[in-house]
């Protein structure tokens, strides 16, 4: 992306979308995660070309993914080593999310140590456990929201219809990191439902934000 911004400048609106676009779907689906010399090499290539030098890059990825749209299936991974996490971050901040807790806009940026951002287990972790749920299900992506350092401490070991009602939070808030506000879904019982209709509400903020940066190519 450096190389190309330095050789290409300044970018249209078009090729900065498209190159973010690139970029979002070589790290979602490990364009480099194998053969990465080769494939670097591949890419310089391309950006030596006058022309249409960034949709030369997005036609690489597909010749790995033919489908660059984002699946339901994809999500199903540990939140520690998935590559849509980032994604997952961006759709969030694109959405002006807020701190459940503080209200403040979250931010990479954001100063002081009870405002730094961590990922909060939504679902905690030990009450999980005490439920017979396996590390694969308790560290799910979809059991992953951003939140202050602050808030995280707050919500200890308490079931979401616990906190969410304790700390009265705002439907808006919740909805911004993409929780279902059927309070029936913030149940132990219902935790895998809960997770099932995250999944869908995430893959589908990152197919709309996906398809409009790189429309032309979100089709299959």
């Amino acid at each position: 992306m450096v190389y190309f911004a330095k050789k290409k400048e300044p970018l249209t609106k078009v090729e900065e979308n498209l190159l973010l676009f690139w970029f979002y779907s070589a790290s979602m689906w490990g364009r480099y995660s194998s053969s990465a010399e080769t494939k670097l090499d591949q890419d310089l290539a391309v950006m030596q070309t006058q022309e249409n030098a960034v949709k030369k890059l997005i036609e690489n990825c597909k010749k790995e993914v033919r489908n660059l749209k984002v699946d339901q299936e994809s999500l199903i991974s540990n939140y520690q080593r998935s590559s849509f996490l980032p994604v997952l971050f961006v759709i969030t901040r694109r959405m002006r999310a807020k701190d459940w807790f503080t209200g403040i806009e979250l931010s990479s940026t954001n100063v002081g140590p009870s405002h730094q951002i961590e990922l909060h287990h939504i679902f905690p972790r030990a009450l999980l456990k005490k439920h017979g749920y396996e590390p694969k299900e308790i560290d799910d992506l979809a059991n992953i929201a951003f939140l202050s350092q602050k808030a995280n401490r707050e919500i200890r070991h308490l079931e979401p219809i616990e906190y969410f009602r304790k700390f009265k939070i705002e439907h808006q808030r919740l909805e911004s990191q993409f929780i279902p506000i059927q309070d029936e879904l913030w149940k132990i019982e219902n935790f895998k439902k809960f997770i099932q209709k995250r999944r869908e509400l995430i893959t589908g903020s990152m197919n709309e934000y996906l398809s409009h940066i790189g429309a032309e190519y979100m089709t299959d």
